[in-house]
């Protein structure tokens, strides 16, 4: 005989957006009837399911509703101190090293948070942002106790083949009677991580800092429109030939005037683009403008041999952007040894190794490389050895007092004498005084920016420049630039 059909009556029940399928046996006999966690009555599917919709999966911390609740309660009232935690760059993190792995890393901060004693309850805001409540109501404790939590999250995190150290910002809100919701502390919380850079990573979000949020509210919201209708533009700052100041290449500069606020630095809104992900549409256009303008200039009967463009390390993390700069090249009919891409210390001496391998094939189609702003970070000299760039930029701060400091000066030369064991050439930035150009010169520096000899310029002014140089035209690769 056969077995009764054992398909069994679904009762579909939805909690809390999680949504399951309890199945209830119709000739299951009561001694035959699973146990335990196989066979739960409505009742306990539902309670678990509870659970579920207050816990974020990854973290065991309470999800968003959890956290909004929470807050609520503390308005209207006393006050408290609450704080935000933000990982930065998500969207880069689980494309370089993948989903799993992430979570893996989410899960161990929130692990630190519970353990934290400053830290009295945490919940999950989002993926990769934690909000805490601080056993204070005083806003220059409350600081202190945050900048423990902090240095707690940023202690590097081991994912096997990764050592990570996560780049994580905080805000501090002290919320008062002040606060009428729980969207003005949400705001707040916003406006401080925006404002959070890696010198200043921890904000507390006062009136003034309010204001400033408004205004990068406005800036994000205009940024896409004006880097598709061009209003974010660029000009070209000359690098010259230390000695004689003959130009030799340029770099890229992207200016903003917004139609309300005015000029923008680039600072505030590259800061913006990199936090909300148009950084990829910023330097697309970058690098677009950049090779579009070589080749103009070349159509204009002007061989300017290299032109640098900064890229950001989260576009390092783009599969896609070695195919665009290809593309960009060929479409341009430009040689690749005349393009130069420009990436921060930090970037290219990574020791993860998630951004060398775009570097290393950028520099297999010819594209050249550049360590820009070296000697801002705490990088070893020795960490030029391992790099594959052919330039070495070095930041403004090492050039001041190389004419007076004997130990700045020592410090530079001995940077340029191991670039140049290496094979790189050496860019001086921020030189603004002939002291400073003889001094470099005298060290064997190859390449000079700055005031002393000229700021940004538009291309027709650049073209000019090299007309009156007189400078003969050589094939990229063919001399020490």
């Amino acid at each position: 005989m056969n077995p009764p059909d054992r398909r069994a009556e679904e009762t579909w029940v939805t909690v809390s957006d999680f949504t399951t399928s309890v199945a209830t046996s119709q000739w299951d006999s009561p001694r035959k009837r699973p146990t335990g966690a196989a066979h739960r009555s409505p009742r306990e599917v539902i309670a678990r399911l509870e659970d579920l919709a207050r816990l974020d999966a990854t973290t065991q911390l309470p999800r968003r509703r959890s956290v909004i609740e929470r807050i609520g309660t503390q308005l209207p009232g006393p006050g408290s101190a609450l704080a935000l935690f933000e990982v930065r760059g998500m969207r880069s993190l689980n494309n370089a090293l993948g989903h799993s792995v992430v979570d893996r890393l989410l899960a161990t901060l929130a692990h630190r948070l519970a353990e934290h004693p400053h830290v009295s309850w945490a919940g999950v805001l989002g993926a990769g942002r934690y909000v805490v409540e601080l056993g204070t109501k005083l806003d220059e404790e409350a600081l202190v106790m945050a900048a423990s939590v902090l240095e707690r999250l940023r202690r590097p995190v081991d994912l096997d083949r990764w050592v990570r150290t996560p780049d994580v910002v905080g805000a501090v809100v002290c919320t008062t009677p002040g606060h009428l919701d729980v969207d003005q502390v949400l705001r707040d919380f916003e406006t401080g991580t925006a404002g959070a850079t890696p010198d200043s990573r921890l904000v507390l979000v006062d009136e003034a800092r309010r204001s400033a949020g408004l205004r990068r509210v406005r800036v994000e919201s205009d940024l896409p429109s004006a880097i598709s209708s061009g209003d974010v533009f660029f000009r070209y700052q000359p690098i010259v030939r230390v000695g004689d100041a003959r130009p030799m290449a340029v770099e890229s500069l992207a200016r903003w005037r917004h139609h309300i606020l005015g000029p923008i630095r680039p600072d505030e809104f590259v800061a913006v683009a990199e936090a909300s992900e148009l950084i990829h549409a910023l330097g697309d256009h970058a690098l677009e403008d950049a090779v579009a303008t070589i080749a103009g200039w070349r159509s204009a009967g002007v061989m300017i041999d290299l032109i640098h463009v900064n890229v950001s390390a989260v576009q390092l993390t783009d599969a896609a952007l070695v195919t665009r700069v290809a593309d960009l090249l060929d479409r341009h009919d430009v040689e690749p040894q005349r393009l130069e891409i420009e990436v921060t210390e930090s970037a290219v001496l990574d020791t993860s190794g998630v951004w060398r391998s775009t570097l290393a094939a950028l520099r297999d189609i010819g594209v050249r490389v550049a360590i820009d702003d070296f000697g801002a970070g705490f990088s070893s000299l020795l960490s030029l050895r391992d790099v594959a760039a052919d330039t070495v930029k070095l930041d403004r701060s090492m050039i001041d007092g190389i004419v007076s400091d004997d130990g700045a000066r020592s410090l530079v030369e001995t940077t340029i004498a191991l670039a140049h064991q290496f094979g790189m050439d050496v860019v001086a930035e921020g030189v603004e005084t002939e002291d400073d150009h003889q001094t470099l010169a005298g060290m064997g520096c190859d390449l000079g920016q700055g005031w002393l000899w000229h700021r940004d310029l538009d291309a027709d002014d650049v073209a000019n420049l090299w007309q009156a140089s007189a400078r003969p035209t050589t094939a990229p690769g063919n001399e020490r630039v």
